[in-house]
């Protein structure tokens, strides 16, 4: 090191404030002189460090369930709970606008190697409606004429539709037809069989379809085709009926054992 280079304990170039001045009026003496790239290297950075530190806001990527778990937290002051309160509001409306413009059309088919980006890495606070399918079977087919209506009716969910055992590897017919809904890439619900969309004895319609959906989630913000479909709001679980059925095949709070590829 030498005595005309001064450098600090993380190796950068010690200026004087005279240097600085001159510099400023476009005279490089002292170390801009020879090593003028290097200083302004230097400052380059130091300038952007001390940006991000000033806008940096420990909320700001934050999820809506990070928010929430934040507001439950004991200890908090109020300042803190109003600032994630404030940040909760404003990232529901974010989700909400990015939900409104994404337009879908009714249900598409899609295939094992697009499952993944259409289904379970969709854009955060859009619905996806997957339904495993078998094409010839009645009980499938029953389902998918009803679903496809409500999916022309609410192009602000994505309705796709997939081979299951493209889905799930050596997927049980049993199960059929079999809905997954995700939100924001995370699973939320699955409804197995024709004895959730319907009552007993009696075919899918588009109210029936659209009134279990809308107590599943993905409709649950959207307006109801009737006065009667909400109804039956008191209690989520009523529209998932027949839950020996799915015990059997390994169910456990709204999970499935079989793995989804």
């Amino acid at each position: 090191m030498s005595g005309n280079c001064l450098r600090n304990a993380s190796n950068e170039i010690v200026t004087t404030e005279w240097e600085d001045i001159q510099y400023k009026h476009g005279n490089k003496v002292g170390k801009y002189a020879t090593q003028e790239e290097e200083i302004n290297r230097q400052k380059q950075m130091t300038d952007m460090i001390e940006e991000a530190i000033d806008n940096y806001d420990p909320l700001e990527h934050r999820t809506m369930e990070e928010l929430d778990e934040m507001l439950q937290e004991d200890g908090r002051g109020d300042d803190d709970e109003d600032a994630v309160v404030a940040y909760r509001r404003l990232r529901r409306q974010e989700m909400l606008e990015k939900q409104q413009g994404h337009r879908f059309d009714g249900i598409r088919m899609i295939t094992k190697p697009e499952y993944v980006d259409e289904v379970s890495k969709a854009a955060e606070g859009v619905w996806v409606v997957c339904l495993l399918i078998e094409e010839g079977n009645v009980k499938c087919m029953k389902l998918m004429k009803p679903m496809g209506e409500v999916a022309e009716q609410h192009p602000n969910v994505k309705f796709v539709s997939i081979k299951s055992t493209d889905a799930v590897e050596n997927f049980p017919k049993a199960n059929l037809p079999c809905v997954l809904m995700y939100n924001s890439g995370e699973m939320k619900r699955q409804l197995v069989g024709l004895q959730a969309w319907a009552e007993e004895g009696r075919n899918p319609t588009v109210d029936s379809v659209e009134s279990a959906l809308r107590l599943a989630g993905p409709l649950r913000s959207a307006k109801p085709r009737s006065s009667s479909d909400s109804e039956d709001e008191d209690d989520e679980d009523e529209v998932e009926r027949g839950p020996s059925a799915m015990g059997r095949q390994g169910r456990q709070s709204g999970r499935s054992k079989f793995s989804l590829m």
